[in-house]
C-alpha cells in the first residue's frame, strides 16, 4: 500500500520506470497488487499534468514457508521413504536445494524432489527425520517426525515368541478378514498375518495363525518368496486383496514346535482342556526343563516331564522327524472330500497334482 498525505494522485510502476507504463492510482492511499520477492514498486505524486520524483521500495518476503504435511509414505526392513508437503505464497519455493532431509541430526541429502527414500537402515530400529524446506527469499521451516523400519522375520527362528513360518518358493501369506468373511492377501509385515500368542479371536472364536496358500491358483510370487505378489495377467496385487474362494490356492497353516499339557479330562471322549507352550527353535529340552506359557490371557512358567497323565508337559512328537528337530510344521487346512462318483477329482485335469480349497467342490 502506498500512501501520501497530499491531495496528489499516486502513479506507480513495477520493476521499471518508463515514461509509458505508469498506473495511475487513488489520493491518500494506492494498492499494488501482484508483487513477488525481489521487485521494485517505483511511486511519485502528479497533479495530471506534472510529476514529482519518485521513490522505490523493495519488495522482501519475510514469511517462511508453510509445511502442511511431512509423512512416512513407505518402510521396508532397511528404508522409510517419506513425503514432504509444503507451499510459499510469497516468494514461492525454492528451485534448487528446496528440501533438506535429515537422518538423527545429521544431513543426509538436499533435493528439488518432495519424497526421499532413507536407504542402509537397520531393521526394527527408530529414526528421528528432519526435512527443511527452503523459500526463493532463503526463508526455511522445518517439521520432524519419527519413523521406524520393518523388523526382518528369519523364517522358522525364535522371535522371542514362537518360532516364525518358514515360507518356501510357491507359498503366499494370506489371512481372514473377519469383517469381509473372506481371505486377503498379506505378507511378512503385515501384523494381521499372525498372532499367536495374543491368541486374538475373531467372530468365530478362531485365532491368527499364519496361513498361506500356494501358487496353484490365481496368485503367485513374481519371482521368490520376497517378491510382491502377482495375478496370472502379471499384475501387482496389494496387501489385503480380497480374494475369492475359486481363485484360492491350496491352503495350509504353520504350526511353531510346542509343548502341551491336557490340563483336565485327560482321555475323556468329550475332550479335555489343553495347554500349550512355544518351545524355542530348535533347541534341546531336557526332561525337567522350564517352559513358558502364555493361552488365552494366562501365562506362566511349567517344567517338560514327557510322562503320560493329566497335568503332565510333554515335547509334541511331530517336531522330532527321525531324529531331526523341526522349528514347525506346514499342515494341510482342508480335506477332500468325495464327488458324488465317490472318487476324488483334481480340478488340474490330469495333471495329477490336488488342489484343496476352502468352499469349493470338485
Amino acid at each position: 500500500v502506498i500512501r501520501t498525505n497530499t491531495s496528489y494522485k499516486i502513479e506507480y510502476q513495477v520493476n521499471g520506470t518508463n515514461t509509458n507504463n505508469w498506473t495511475e492510482g487513488n489520493t491518500i492511499a494506492t494498492t499494488v497488487n501482484g508483487l513477488h520477492h525481489g521487485d521494485i514498486v517505483y511511486a511519485r505524486l502528479t497533479d495530471g499534468t506534472n510529476t514529482g520524483e519518485y521513490t522505490t521500495y523493495n519488495v522482501i518476503d519475510s514469511i517462511a514457508p508453510t509445511i502442511n504435511s511431512f509423512t512416512v509414505e513407505n518402510v521396508t526392513e532397511n528404508s522409510i521413504t517419506v513425503r514432504v508437503n509444503a507451499e510459499d505464497n510469497q516468494s514461492g519455493l525454492a528451485e534448487s536445494g528446496t528440501y533438506a532431509y535429515y537422518k538423527n541430526g545429521s544431513l543426509v541429502e538436499t533435493s528439488e524432489s518432495n519424497t526421499y527414500t532413507y536407504s542402509g537402515l537397520e531393521d526394527g530400529t527408530e529414526y528421528e527425520l528432519k526435512v527443511i524446506v527452503k523459500d526463493q527469499a532463503g526463508k526455511t521451516s522445518e517439521k520432524t517426525i519419527d519413523g521406524m523400519t520393518d523388523i526382518i522375520k528369519v523364517a522358522g527362528e525364535w522371535d522371542g515368541e514362537v518360532n516364525t513360518p518358514m515360507l518356501s518358493q510357491g507359498m503366499i501369506p494370506v489371512r481372514y478378514d473377519e469383517g469381509e468373511k473372506t481371505w486377503v492377501i498379506s505378507n511378512l509385515n503385515d501384523p494381521e498375518w499372525y498372532d499367536y500368542v495374543d491368541q486374538k479371536s475373531g467372530a468365530d472364536g478362531t485365532s491368527y495363525w499364519a496361513n498361506v496358500m500356494l501358487s496353484d491358483g490365481k496368485y503367485k510370487y513374481s519371482e521368490n518368496v520376497s517378491s510382491k505378489v502377482v495375478d496370472s495377467s502379471g499384475k501387482e496385487i496389494a496387501v489385503g486383496t480380497k480374494i475369492r474362494d475359486t481363485d484360492m490356492g491350496s491352503m495350509f497353516v504353520w504350526i511353531p514346535r510346542y509343548a502341551y499339557a491336557i490340563t483336565s479330562n485327560y482321555n475323556d471322549e468329550d475332550g479335555g482342556h489343553i495347554k500349550i507352550a512355544f518351545l524355542e527353535g530348535t533347541k534341546m529340552y531336557s526332561k525337567g526343563s522350564t517352559i513358558n506359557y502364555k493361552n488365552n490371557g494366562t501365562s506362566g512358567t511349567a517344567n517338560l516331564t514327557n510322562q503320560t497323565g493329566e497335568g503332565n508337559w510333554n515335547e509334541h512328537p511331530a517336531f522330532n522327524f527321525g531324529g531331526t528337530i523341526l522349528s514347525g510344521i506346514w499342515v494341510a487346512k482342508y480335506e477332500a472330500s468325495q464327488s458324488d462318483a465317490g472318487t476324488v477329482y483334481s480340478n488340474q485335469g490330469f495333471s495329477g497334482i490336488m488342489k484343496i480349497q476352502p468352499n469349493v467342490t470338485s
